[in-house]
């Protein structure tokens, strides 16, 4: 399974040259995430001495001392992933959003939907992903290349709602007859592995809004952790998930126009919706024309959005740009950064 994106697992040299005031931990003793053993393990000392090195206040207990030093640790991976897709842009032979020779940035997108499952008129509902279907675009040719569909158990909803069939026309068969989330998920790593080698840095995940990837995708973890058995480790965000195409905010963006549904960007651009709406995998579909047309329009796709993980409650607000953690411990949420 693939581990949480963490860009410690990278080089740092390019952080070390693209931001030198910013001084880097060893990565050998770094932790892998705001939450880790290492610095809950801390002595007050480990801690101060820490923080000093990185130029920061030593005051404060233990717990203040703590969150401070993790917040400081997420800031570096923030600003190692920044600059690391600086260095990509600046790496393209073409800096403008224009793919004059009809190439793009990946070789594959997948362009993903889920269907989850609901209620009528319920906003805080513990929606489970139940259909997983993954259309897989050529960056060459700009066609569609592979598909991957699967339906999901759920465990924590297990009967479909009369709502939830109507809307997504999956029947109770469907997915008793299921794998779960996790099962689910190492088979797409399968399917991806005949695309790409992990952790898939050729392929990039496109996404009509940001809802699948976080909110779906993190309320799915939630659920599929609270089953694991205790002696089996948590499952997290693969890295491949962390990045993505916002294509909505794309076509907007790029046309100057404002957002719309899959129905209407579609009709903006002289098609029609194909298949059953609801359905994921041809929602999937769908989205994977509108990518394909702006593709043939001669634009360079690339990655727009980056899931940021940050904790509640902290002290200081955030504003679009800022989503560092504050300086009080709590309960992990996911947001988007756009760029």
């Amino acid at each position: 399974m693939a581990s949480e994106f963490d860009p410690d697992d990278h080089d740092d040299s390019l952080l070390r040259l693209s931001l030198p005031n910013l001084s880097l931990l060893s990565l050998d003793d770094s932790p892998s995430s705001t939450n880790s053993t290492a610095v809950s393990s801390m002595t007050v000392d480990q801690l101060r001495s820490r923080l000093a090195a990185l130029n920061l206040p030593v005051d404060g207990k233990k717990e203040k001392l703590k969150s401070r030093l993790r917040s400081a640790l997420k800031s570096q991976r923030l600003a190692l992933e920044r600059a690391r897709m600086a260095e990509e842009e600046l790496s393209e032979d073409d800096d403008d959003d224009d793919a004059a020779d009809g190439s793009q940035p990946y070789a594959y997108y997948c362009v993903m939907d889920f269907e989850a499952t609901c209620e009528r008129d319920a906003q805080d509902y513990p929606n489970e992903i139940i259909e997983f279907p993954v259309v897989l675009v050529d960056g060459a040719t700009h066609e569609v290349a592979a598909e991957f569909h699967q339906y999901v158990r759920p465990v924590i909803n297990p009967t479909l709602t009369d709502f939830c069939k109507e809307l997504t026309g999956i029947t109770q068969l469907q997915v008793d007859s299921a794998q779960t989330f996790p099962d689910v998920l190492k088979d797409l790593e399968s399917w991806l592995s005949k695309h790409d080698t992990p952790p898939f840095r050729n392929i990039v995940f496109v996404t009509d809004g940001p809802w699948d990837l976080r909110d779906f995708f993190r309320k799915q973890l939630s659920h599929s952790n609270a089953n694991r058995p205790p002696s089996d480790p948590p499952l997290q965000r693969p890295e491949y998930l962390s990045r993505f195409v916002d294509l909505r905010k794309l076509v907007a963006v790029t046309y100057g126009a404002k957002r719309r549904k899959i129905t209407d960007t579609l009709s903006w651009m002289g098609m029609e919706f194909e298949g059953r709406e609801h359905s994921g995998i041809d929602d999937a579909r769908n989205i994977a024309r509108i990518l394909m047309w702006i593709m043939k329009d001669g634009v360079a796709v690339r990655d727009n959005a980056l899931i940021v993980k940050r904790r509640k409650g902290g002290r200081h607000g955030r504003s679009r740009g800022d989503r560092s953690e504050g300086e009080n411990d709590g309960e992990d949420e996911w947001s988007i950064e756009y760029f």
